[in-house]
């Protein structure tokens, strides 16, 4: 993450787009146990409504200008999904 300022901008201005934040933690509050490992800046974990809100989420008309916030940030994003 390049600026944490803007990535807290682009978080805030999704928030009525995407799903609740379960869980959201900053790089210095963990280790990792592998030596060498590369370690993120952020997790976080969210809870989507349905599978299709997922898809609408980035295919919502005002998502595009909030994106560019995101992706000129991030150097690295990963999506993983766990389902209960």
């Amino acid at each position: 993450m390049n600026d944490k300022g803007v990535y807290d901008k682009y978080l805030n201005a999704a928030k009525d787009l995407r799903a609740k934040i379960l869980f959201k933690i900053g790089g210095d509050r963990y280790a990792c146990i592998y030596k060498g490992a590369t370690l993120p800046d952020a997790i976080a974990f969210y809870q989507w409504d349905s599978p299709e809100s997922i898809d609408q989420y980035g295919s919502d008309p005002s998502y595009p200008p909030i994106y560019r916030d995101l992706v000129t940030n991030v150097e690295r994003l990963e999506v993983y999904e766990i389902a209960f």
